[in-house]
């Protein structure tokens, strides 16, 4: 192999994956509000479509991206918050709430027998290096479960500052601009976390210690 596994050709997969669930519900979100809905409803409705294929999915049995079920959480959450009537401000900040809550949950688990980066990660990773012993790696070899644990509380971390920056933005921003600005941030975070532990877990030796080789390119002559 010539790089690390992700590279630009995979954030170009990802993003051809995640822009239209990103932009569908921001550009039906502004038709709604052109035609009067309110800004809460209007941000349910928007995301609702997502939202019931995700549910229909799940009671199929059929394989659901984790991104796609806090989708849906926060669809419901924001639905259950504009019944009960609740400031709009609190239904636009809702992703803060979960958000944070994941980014706690990352960093409880951190001293545990499976951080939560490696519970993540590991369904995903053991599909491309099939020939990897995971259980073993971890049982006999420090370094990487300190990989795991440092990428546990680097994703936590940065998950609570995103949470706080989306509980901020929820507060002072009007609101019609929030959705626009929620989606540039969703647009920005993931893409800069996801290399920025691809980063660090190339530099830290995880593909080495999963067998993978890497070999310089031949520059011609």
């Amino acid at each position: 192999m010539t790089g690390p596994p992700i590279g630009r050709a995979d954030l170009a997969t990802l993003a051809r994956r995640g822009l239209p669930g990103l932009l569908v519900p921001l550009l039906l979100y502004y038709l709604l509000r052109w035609h009067g809905v309110q800004p809460a409803p209007a941000l349910v409705l928007s995301n609702t479509p997502a939202a019931l294929w995700t549910a229909y999915r799940l009671l199929a049995g059929r394989t659901v991206d984790k991104v796609a079920v806090v989708g849906l959480a926060a669809t419901a959450l924001a639905a259950g918050l504009t019944l009960a009537d609740a400031d709009p401000r609190l239904v636009f900040g809702r992703t803060a709430l979960i958000t944070g809550g994941f980014g706690l949950w990352c960093l409880a688990t951190v001293r545990g027998p499976r951080p939560a980066a490696l519970r993540l990660s590991r369904p995903i990773l053991e599909r491309i290096f099939h020939w990897a012993d995971w259980d073993d790696l971890w049982a006999r070899e420090p370094a990487f479960r300190r990989l795991w644990r440092v990428t546990t509380v680097l994703v936590g971390t940065v998950q609570l500052l995103d949470a706080t920056l989306r509980a901020t933005l929820a507060w002072t921003v009007p609101l019609d601009v929030l959705p626009a600005v929620t989606t540039a941030t969703n647009l920005t975070v993931g893409p800069v976390l996801l290399m920025l532990v691809n980063a660090y877990q190339v530099r830290a030796g995880l593909y080495r210690m999963l067998g993978v080789r890497w070999r310089r390119p031949v520059r011609p002559r």
